[in-house]
C-alpha cells in the first residue's frame, strides 16, 4: 500500500508539474506577442512623430 501510494502522488507531481511548464510556455509566447506589438507601436509612434 505505501508503494501504491508515493507512486500516486508521484504521477500526481509529474502531472501537475507538466501542467505548470505548459503554463509557463503560454505565458511567455504571450509575452513575447505582447511586446513585439509594443515595439511595432512604438515604431508607429516614433514614425508619426
Amino acid at each position: 500500500m505505501g508503494t501504491n501510494k508515493t507512486g500516486a502522488s508521484g504521477d500526481k507531481a509529474g502531472g501537475h508539474e507538466k501542467r505548470v511548464s505548459d503554463l509557463y510556455s503560454v505565458v511567455n509566447r504571450s509575452t513575447t506577442g505582447v511586446r513585439l506589438e509594443i515595439l511595432s507601436m512604438k515604431k508607429e509612434a516614433g514614425e508619426l512623430s
